[in-house]
């Protein structure tokens, strides 16, 4: 072999090999890109639950309220955490 066509074939392996890493760095986006768009789908999903707990959450007395552990306060954020 010579000096030329080992240049060619390095050259050859080289863009093989980056071919496969930026195939690899693609469907590693894609996959990311799909994951997030399906948590934005749960959330849009879950909104309307979420809405009709915190209603009735709120319809609740203080005196009700304290009984489960909540203060007005909290309803938000026990919404949002799904305690």
């Amino acid at each position: 072999m010579d000096y030329r066509t080992a240049k060619q074939e390095m050259a050859l392996h080289y863009s093989n090999t980056s071919i496969a890493h930026d195939s690899a760095a693609v469907a590693t986006g894609f996959s990311r890109f799909v994951s997030k768009l399906g948590a934005v789908a749960r959330a849009v999903i879950e909104l309307p639950r979420r809405r009709a707990v915190q209603n009735e959450l709120r319809m609740l007395t203080d005196r009700e309220l304290a009984d489960i552990g909540l203060t007005r306060q909290e309803i938000p954020a026990v919404v949002r955490r799904g305690r």
